[in-house]
């Protein structure tokens, strides 16, 4: 018996060691792990209240506010915490990533994780090379991504915070994807993020890929967790990028959606099949659902993008992004049992928008007392957004299709070596509302904004500290008689602490 237990234990410690050899030769051959994290607190924060047109503190508000905060880098989430695990082959591999950032987890996930940008996908080149990838599962592909985001490890955000250019956009101010979009929307909810990609690489620097999304889970029959074809491939991404050997990466897409002048077919035949009538007292048929609703197609248009990283010179990169919305017109006549309904003519369009960012180190220039200075800066711009009630009529730029915004960041800094010091200066505004006849909307809503901080930063070899002081002006209305006028003023002290593994 004694025999027995020695021998199985020295067949167990052997097992036990080839294993272990056997996983730390798969760990170097192509499996690797990362973590990183990052969150923010402020000590003090101090809130000027609401103030009249004179700029008096209103009755109800004449006692500044003293808070304390934990929060993060970026609106709606707490300290951010993500893991990741990926391994590849030859052939064949896999991605997986998990986070945690509180305010997320609480609000939208009821307390479950949440995947991050590799979430969890698996990728297969049936060639073994480059000429053909397929990726499936929930994953962003950044490859084409816009190459600068936050100019200040989120610092600027206590500065200024940012503007949502538009509202269709999970991305906000300052993201890389503002730059150019990765294949994939960021965001929580990832499980809608869940899809299918075709990637090709045939040759160095060239990169072409088309992306689709079809959250919901079906096994021999599609049930109600299916996707409609039409709607999935209507929402399609497709994009090419070239890295321009010394000069710089150029980059163009299609992002899917609505466009044109659209066809009520799908929305009377769902009148139709389900038997839906005109509701009684009502001044339009509010009860279309499910996709088939004209009023809903408006904010989903389909875009292109077109952006150039430049990077030809040494220490500087230079990154411009471009995004054209598809306008859309619906418009027609839907046959309720009861009776007819004119949809009233809408034409809408989201615009443009341009995102540039730059970033450049002295270092460049071989002079020592400048040698370790670096400046960035950044101007995200969104304009031309409309909507027209009838095919004569003016243009409306108002609340619905969102006003002219403009979002400017410079950081200038200098690296001690021990630590480094710097300065971010920020400055928005949003343009006025037009009326249906044309004229500027009275009291004016043309506003503007400025921020200006300092901080201090130590860096180790895994992470860093920063801390600084910011300030946020008041906003500042075009027509001073605006009575709704906020003073929104703020003063912080925010403490930013990182990590990566």
């Amino acid at each position: 018996m004694k025999k027995i237990i020695v021998f199985t234990a020295v067949l167990f410690l052997t097992a036990v060691s080839v294993f272990a050899q056997s996983m730390n030769a798969r760990l170097e051959d192509g499996i690797s792990f990362s973590a990183w994290g990052k969150g923010a607190f402020s000590p003090l924060i101090v809130y000027s209240d609401a103030i009249d047109a004179n700029g008096d503190a209103k009755p109800d508000y004449k006692f500044g506010n003293l808070y304390v905060g934990t929060g993060s880098t970026r609106q709606f989430f707490g300290f951010e915490q993500e893991f990741s695990l990926t391994g590849s082959s030859d052939y064949i591999g896999f991605q997986f990533g998990l986070a945690f950032d509180g305010e997320a987890v609480n609000i939208e996930t009821q307390n479950k994780y949440w995947y991050n940008g590799l979430g969890a996908a698996i990728w297969v080149k049936p060639l073994g090379n480059d000429w053909l990838k397929v990726t499936g599962g929930t994953f962003i592909d950044e490859t084409l991504r816009g190459k600068i985001g936050k100019i200040n490890d989120g610092f600027e955000e206590f500065v200024l915070p940012g503007l949502d250019f538009y509202r269709s956009d999970i991305a906000g101010t300052g993201s890389k994807d503002d730059i150019f979009q990765s294949f994939g929307q960021q965001g929580i909810a990832f499980e809608n993020n869940l899809g299918f990609m075709l990637s090709s690489s045939p040759i160095k620097g060239l990169f072409i890929g088309a992306r689709v999304n079809a959250p919901g889970l079906w096994g021999a029959a599609v049930d109600s967790a299916g996707n409609r074809a039409e709607d999935v491939y209507r929402n399609i991404q497709v994009g090419a990028g070239y890295e321009i050997p010394g000069v710089g990466h150029a980059r163009i897409q299609y992002l899917g959606g609505y466009a044109g002048k659209l066809s009520l077919k799908r929305t009377q035949d769902y009148i139709n099949d389900a038997n839906i009538d005109y509701p009684v007292g009502a001044t339009t048929p509010d009860n279309l659902i499910n996709g088939v609703n004209p009023s809903d197609w408006h904010s989903n248009p389909a875009r292109m993008e077109a952006a150039f990283a430049f990077t030809g010179l040494e220490n500087l990169l230079v990154d411009i992004g471009f995004k054209a919305y598809f306008p859309i017109t619906t418009s027609g006549k839907l046959q309720f049992p009861s009776q007819d309904y004119n949809l009233p003519y809408l034409k809408s369009s989201k615009g443009f928008k341009i995102s540039a960012a730059f970033d450049y180190s002295l270092a460049a220039l071989n002079v020592d007392i400048i040698n370790n200075f670096s400046i960035k800066a950044r101007v995200d711009t969104a304009f031309g957004a409309y909507r027209r009630l009838s095919e004569d009529a003016e243009n409306l730029y108002d609340s619905l299709s969102d006003k002219f915004t403009l979002d400017a960041r410079v950081v200038p800094s200098y690296n001690f070596g021990f630590m480094e010091i710097g300065f971010d200066f920020g400055y928005q505004m949003r343009g006025n509302e037009i009326e249906a006849d044309g004229k500027p909307k009275e009291p004016s809503l043309a506003e503007s904004r400025w921020g200006i901080g300092a901080f201090v930063k130590k860096g180790f070899p895994n992470g860093y500290i920063k801390a600084g002081v910011t300030y946020t002006s008041p906003k500042e209305y075009e027509d001073k008689d605006f009575k709704a006028r906020e003073a929104e003023k703020l003063i912080q002290i925010p403490v930013i602490l990182k990590y990566s593994f």
